[in-house]
């Protein structure tokens, strides 16, 4: 499925993109990310395929070239699931606490 055929049935096409990215030009790491864009994803008809883009076009980056909730994850749980499929993740490690 292409990314266009699955985002006309996003959700989050109706809300718009700024609950899903806050800006922190000092430390990603550090972003509290709106519950409310979770929330949305878990019930959104795509989110697997919002999910697996972020990860195909996410694929070998670190946390620190990771934006946004894309399929109800925020950066830090996208590099632990990348990890998890054992994808190589650029960078050095993170806080797996922080979250």
């Amino acid at each position: 499925m292409t990314m266009r055929v699955w985002v006309d049935d996003a959700l989050c096409v109706e809300v718009g993109p700024e609950m899903f990215y806050i800006e922190d030009d000092v430390d990603q790491s550090r972003l509290r990310y709106s519950g409310a864009a979770q929330k949305l994803c878990g019930s959104c008809p795509v989110r697997p395929q919002c999910l697996e883009d972020a990860m195909t076009v996410e694929y070998g980056t670190g946390l620190g070239r990771r934006y946004g909730i894309w399929g109800g994850l925020t950066p830090i749980a996208r590099v632990r699931l990348a990890r998890q499929r054992g994808e190589r993740v650029a960078g050095r490690g993170f806080d797996d606490n922080v979250e």
